[in-house]
Order: C-alpha cells, then sequence, then structure tokens
C-alpha cells in the first residue's frame, strides 16, 4: 500500500507517524497522514454529503435532496441568520425514512421569530434506509427575511 501526504518538516505528527511506521510495520520509505492512517486501519470518518447555504430568503423553498447510497447513520446540523423581521415564525423541516421504511418528517429547528439574530442549529443524527431520499426545507409563516444553511453529513 502507497501512502502519500508526510510533510518534509519534522513535527510531533510526524514523529508519531514514523513511529506507527515502525509498529505496524511499514517500510521507512512509504510516507502518509492521518488522514491515510485511518483508511489503511480500516477507520471511517465523516463525509459531507450535501451542504446549502441559502441568502435573503423570505418564502417557502426545497433546501437540498439527498438520496442515500446504503443503510447509514446521517447528521444534520446547520445555522438560521435572520436579517429582517415583521412577524411570523421561521421552521427548517427534515423528512426521511428509517433503516424500517417509516416515512418521517419533522422539525429540525423552528422559531417564533421576535427579532433579527442569528441562530446555530443543533446536529441532529438520523438513521436512513438505502436509496430513500432525505430532504430538507423551509417554511415561513408572518414575514421575515432570513439567510440559512444546512449541513448533511454521513457519519456511518
Amino acid at each position: 500500500m502507497k501512502f502519500s501526504g508526510l510533510s518534509t518538516t519534522t513535527t510531533d505528527t510526524d514523529t508519531f507517524l514514523v513511529g506507527l511506521k515502525i509498529v505496524l510495520g511499514v517500510p521507512s520509505d512509504y510516507k502518509f497522514s492521518i488522514a491515510d492512517l485511518a483508511a489503511y486501519l480500516g477507520l471511517s470518518s465523516s463525509a459531507v454529503v450535501k451542504n446549502a447555504d441559502i441568502l435573503a430568503q423570505t418564502t417557502n423553498t426545497g433546501i437540498w435532496a439527498y438520496i442515500a447510497p446504503a443503510t447509514c447513520t446521517l447528521q444534520l446540523s446547520g445555522y438560521l441568520n435572520v436579517t429582517a423581521y415583521t412577524s411570523g415564525t421561521i421552521t427548517l423541516r427534515i423528512s426521511w425514512t428509517d433503516e424500517q421504511g417509516a416515512v418521517h418528517s419533522g422539525t429540525a429547528f423552528s422559531a417564533s421569530v421576535s427579532a433579527t439574530g442569528y441562530v446555530f442549529i443543533n446536529p441532529v443524527n438520523l438513521r436512513v434506509l438505502a436509496g430513500s431520499t432525505v430532504s430538507a426545507s423551509v417554511i415561513f409563516t408572518g414575514t421575515a427575511t432570513a439567510d440559512m444553511g444546512m449541513t448533511l453529513q454521513q457519519l456511518a
């Protein structure tokens, strides 16, 4: 297995990787990074599969849709920045099919907006069925303008 990415300067990380080469029995001329090491050891890491940032939104809209290639765990996170406000509620919704085949539609975040400002959406984990669609949308009631973003990462 060929590795790449070791920097030319000596750092604590480089020293660690050199030591790991010895422990793992990797030939000294192989160069690798922490990401290469994770792959070598069969470890997985999360990957962003969908991301959207929408500016100056005032009406209901779909944000993104993603078809899960396999049954997996996905993590949803995001933000809402209300830039103008008169009245109402802003709701960010997520729809998905769980690994048992049950369809769900839930509120990722709902705010009775009373002023302008920035709100973080705490991460939410979903277990989804292979081949099913996960979608995100925003619903406005009242009058407001907001920038928003939602990110979906595959965890496992």
